[in-house]
Formats: C-alpha cells, sequence, structure tokens
C-alpha cells in the first residue's frame, strides 16, 4: 500500500511540473511508472484455495449383532460426502468411552482451487476393523453434523 501511494505522488509531482521542455519527459515517465506498477501489482495471481474439514453425514453403519470377545469384526459406514469432485472423504476415526459407546466420525475435506468442479455425486462407503476385549452389550454411535448420532446396538460375548 505504501508503495501504491509512493508511485502516485511520484506520477504527481512530475506531471504538476511547469516547464514546458519537460512535457515529453514527464509523459515518458509517468507512462513507465504506470507500466512498472501495473506489472508489479498486476502480475500477482490473485489464486482462489479454499480447504475446508467438515463432519460427513453418515446414512448407515452396518455391523454384526453379536461378536465374540477378543476377535476382529468389520463396521461398514456409508455416506454422503458431497455433491462434487471437490469433495472428498479423508479419514474415520472411532475411540471408545466408559459408557460402552463406541463413538465413528466421517471427515471429508472441500478443496477448491479456483478451477471448476466436476459434478459428480460423491459417497462414502469404508470399512472400519474393530476388536472389543470385554464382554458387554455396546453402542455403535456414527457422530452426525449438528451433533447428533445414528446407533446400533452391538452385543459382545
Amino acid at each position: 500500500m505504501r508503495i501504491s501511494i509512493l508511485l502516485f505522488g511520484v506520477i504527481f509531482v512530475i506531471l504538476r511540473s511547469n516547464n514546458s521542455t519537460m512535457n515529453l519527459r514527464k509523459i515518458f515517465i509517468g507512462l513507465l511508472v504506470a507500466a512498472g506498477f501495473t506489472m508489479f501489482f498486476g502480475s500477482c495471481g490473485m489464486d482462489v484455495k479454499t480447504i475446508e474439514p467438515y463432519l460427513i453425514k453418515i446414512d448407515s453403519i452396518y455391523a454384526p449383532d453379536t461378536v465374540a470377545v477378543k476377535s476382529v469384526f468389520i463396521v461398514n459406514v456409508f455416506g454422503y460426502v458431497g455433491p462434487s469432485k471437490c469433495y472428498a472423504f479423508e479419514k474415520l476415526y472411532h475411540y471408545t468411552n466408559n459408557q460402552n459407546e463406541i463413538i465413528i466420525e466421517a471427515w471429508a475435506k472441500y478443496a477448491y482451487y479456483g478451477d471448476p468442479c466436476v459434478e459428480e455425486v460423491v459417497r462414502m462407503s469404508e470399512e472400519l476393523e474393530l476388536g472389543i476385549s470385554t464382554p458387554g452389550t455396546y453402542t455403535l454411535k456414527a457422530l452426525q453434523p449438528g451433533n447428533y448420532y445414528l446407533e446400533k446396538k452391538l452385543v459382545v460375548k
């Protein structure tokens, strides 16, 4: 900002000079400064870059109703990621709390780099391998945007 004010000040002083023999020189220097100003500030690309992570709305979770203690089982997670290729699945997180709840979070990102996004519905179909070492009744809870859960009961014997 300071440079642009300085350049405009220099151009103003040069062009306000009263010497008639300097008219050609004033015009030439003014055009040269204006061209330099345009090249310096106009050549910088205005890269539009947007990257925003977000929680995916999980449509459904599939897991067996009953599993054996310490055995590995698969939980399938399905959801809607976005309406175009600018949306992409990132990662599936899970953790167990002390109330026998297995919380699942599906994260994606919206990434826009200035180019048009290819319109195509992007869906998520992911597998999560789990093993539980303590018998009991567990609740699979898929966290949704808006802080509510999609739930499924699971019995570990």
